[in-house]
């Protein structure tokens, strides 16, 4: 469920800024998904965005697409919450909706953090999300998700994350290492790097890497 939201990664809302993205994430079980998104700041406190999800299958030969469309309010500086519709647009696999609530915490200059609780409703099946396929109704994951300036256009972060659905969740108990990278090439451009690994249990989901490209307006 981690990458069912309209933003690439964790993030508390940045006042009035605005971005755009594309990119490329391996696939669990398929070829891979292009990924096109964008969020518009409208004040300090509210966000509104969406992301296009392309899935393909079968040597690219077969290609589905998942609409998420989303808002952010921020309850004051450094703690959000955020809503996420999904919509199958050229498909049958289904729908639902995410809430995310998130804090950040800076600690020093060069280390910060988000923490993340976050609940997932779902239909009968979002057949491009391998974790909550099969019928899962409802998801619960939470998150900690530090984060390292380690130079003037380098940061790293690693995401440590929990999951499991309320239908089976012992069997379906899950937990992911979620290690990263930004690099600033710019002022308004970034490079955004990740990868996920299975570490505990999980829905077969296995290994996932993911190159984005963000440009902020």
């Amino acid at each position: 469920m981690h990458d069912i939201r309209y933003n690439l990664k964790p993030e508390i809302l940045t006042p009035e800024q605005s971005e755009v993205s594309g990119g490329f994430q391996s696939r669990w079980k398929a070829d891979g998904q292009f990924i096109g998104a964008v969020k518009f700041g409208i004040n300090d406190r509210f966000e509104v965005g969406s992301k296009l999800t392309f899935d393909t299958e079968n040597r690219f030969g077969d290609m589905y697409m998942l609409l998420d469309l989303g808002m952010k309010f921020a309850i004051n500086s450094g703690t959000t919450l955020q809503t996420d519709a999904l919509f199958g647009i050229n498909n049958n696999r289904g729908g639902g909706l995410v809430l995310t609530y998130s804090k950040a915490a800076t600690y020093t200059n060069r280390f910060s953090a988000i923490y993340e609780g976050r609940v997932g409703m779902f239909g009968s099946r979002i057949g491009i999300y391998d974790s909550v396929s099969s019928g899962n109704v409802a998801i619960l994951e939470g998150g900690v998700y530090p984060q390292m300036h380690v130079a003037d256009p380098l940061n790293l972060r690693v995401g440590l994350q929990a999951s499991t659905s309320l239908r089976h969740p012992i069997d379906q108990f899950q937990i992911d290492l979620l290690p990263g990278m930004i690099i600033n090439v710019r002022n308004n451009l970034q490079i955004f790097g990740e990868c996920a690994v299975d570490i505990i249990g999980g829905f077969g989901s296995g290994l996932r890497l993911s190159l984005h490209v963000i440009s902020h307006f």
